[in-house]
């Protein structure tokens, strides 16, 4: 049997680059408006939990 832990790795938000908001340019304004990065809710940085198998580790592991 196949034993799976989760892990949780950790990327930096493309959308805002890591600092939590974005600049947005208006057509009717000279200036650009700042809002919340969308993405990743203002946190800067994106999470995957996902599988990590450890069967290869196990096969080579066995005693014999």
């Amino acid at each position: 049997m196949a034993n799976s832990k989760k892990v949780k790795k950790v990327y930096i938000c493309p959308t805002c680059k890591g600092n939590g908001y974005v600049k947005v340019a208006c057509i009717m304004d000279t200036e650009d408006m700042i809002h919340q990065c969308w993405d990743c809710d203002s946190q800067g940085e994106l999470y995957d939990y996902g599988d990590e198998d450890f069967s290869d580790l196990e096969e080579g592991m066995s005693i014999h």
